[in-house]
């Protein structure tokens, strides 16, 4: 069975699909991830809905688990919340913990998601790919980063597709992730904005949307601007790039970017948007 060093390679800000088809590489997919995050100094969070299990394989590190590095939460206590999926609970949850991590002074924290449980008929299910794609706004902010393990037999093709449009990147057990592959956010101070790497395309424009909205909405007042650094953006598609340009019009005037993606100059023109604003 290939052992999965790659997500090793994972950094602080990024939000990957992790698709599964085999219990036993998945399992060790997501056991690996501890093991990197806990030498990289992070607080490693996994939730599962079989916390028995995940324990017994994390034996190892139950110094860890006694020393708070290492916390293992069961499904009802951190996604379903009285037996319910709602997605304002668990970024709140999501949120609760980060804070935690930074107050306790840990470099980062690292979520780690078995998700077959959201393939049971839980009240609330069907918003999933909401709390995905808006759990990006919080790993935009560059210190908390997540492995969500999904199983593609449980859920039916239309539900994968939605799923991992919600995330930043998308891997398959045993296949080789490029990070350069998958769209990574970054927080930039000065000017206040965000700096997109990568690859953002039909794969990850629902996490994008998300993204930039909430860009557009944490504003400070009418008359701020925030900048979208595109320099080191790879490739962009139309999907990505209507996203870029509808966040733009709505935005009148207060999104600038940086950097001329051909996509999105052509879109622009395109549109009668002209040249997008601020871009050098």
């Amino acid at each position: 069975m290939a052992r999965l060093p790659l997500l090793e390679r994972l950094d602080s800000g990024d939000h990957l699909c992790l698709i599964v088809d085999d219990d036993i590489a998945g399992r060790e997919a997501l056991t690996d991830a501890v093991r990197a995050g806990l030498r990289g100094g992070d607080r490693v969070l996994y939730c599962s809905a079989d916390t028995v299990e995940a324990l017994g394989r994390l034996r190892p590190a139950v110094e860890a688990i006694a020393g708070g590095d290492l916390r293992v939460r069961p499904i009802e206590s951190s996604y379903l919340s009285a037996g319910v999926f709602h997605p304002a609970a668990a970024l709140r949850f999501l949120r609760q913990e980060v804070d935690d991590a930074r107050d306790a002074g840990y470099r980062g924290l690292r979520l780690l998601t078995d998700m077959s449980w959201a393939s049971r008929s839980a009240p609330g299910v069907d918003r999933l790919p909401e709390y995905e794609a808006e759990a990006n706004t919080i790993f935009a902010e560059g210190y908390a980063m997540a492995v969500c393990a999904y199983d593609p037999r449980l859920f039916d093709p239309l539900s994968r597709r939605g799923l991992a449009q919600a995330h930043l990147g998308t891997v398959a057990t045993g296949e080789p992730f490029d990070p350069s592959s998958a769209l990574r956010v970054r927080p930039v101070r000065e000017p206040f904005g965000i700096r997109l790497l990568g690859e953002a395309d039909l794969l990850n424009h629902a996490a994008l949307r998300a993204v930039i909205d909430h860009l557009l909405g944490s504003l400070p007042g009418e008359r701020a601007t925030a900048t979208v650094d595109l320099t080191q953006l790879r490739f962009i598609d139309t999907a990505a790039a209507r996203v870029l340009l509808l966040a733009y019009q709505r935005g009148a005037g207060r999104l600038k970017f940086v950097g001329r993606p051909t996509a999105l100059a052509r879109l622009f023109d395109l549109h009668g948007a002209g040249e997008p604003a601020g871009t050098v």
